[in-house]
């Protein structure tokens, strides 16, 4: 299945309470992603941890962008009842990006993993 995101601007991206919340203006325009099939369909990921992006995405994707694709894998999570551990989305100007999570259900309800182990990182392909 297919995905394209259609990334609009928020009007408020942070609140004024959250100083935590830095958001660089980018000169570019921002993209349209979208999200490739996954590989495995077998798998049981929800990228349910902390979210983590490289600095390669945070110089290169616009905010919203960024907060576009994590929630279009959540989402898409959901969806499916678990969905593969690596999510690859394109743009049309080349550009690839990997949403990799470490933990599945089952990994976590095993009890064997602490919680810091349980994250999702957003980055580009070159930095793979």
């Amino acid at each position: 299945m297919k995905s394209t995101l259609t990334i609009t601007r928020l009007s408020k991206i942070a609140s004024q309470k959250d100083p935590a919340v830095i958001v660089k203006p980018k000169q570019n325009t921002m993209a349209t992603w979208e999200r490739k099939p996954q590989e495995r369909n077998d798998q049981q990921y929800f990228f349910a941890g902390k979210f983590y992006m490289t600095k390669g995405v945070f110089d290169a994707l616009h905010f919203e962008e960024i907060i576009s694709i994590y929630h279009d894998v959540k989402a898409f999570a959901k969806q499916r009842n678990g969905i593969d551990y690596m999510q690859v989305y394109t743009d049309g100007n080349g550009r690839k990006l990997f949403m990799i999570d470490q933990l599945d259900t089952r990994m976590i309800e095993s009890g064997e993993y602490s919680e810091e182990h349980n994250y999702c990182t957003l980055l580009l392909d070159e930095e793979y």
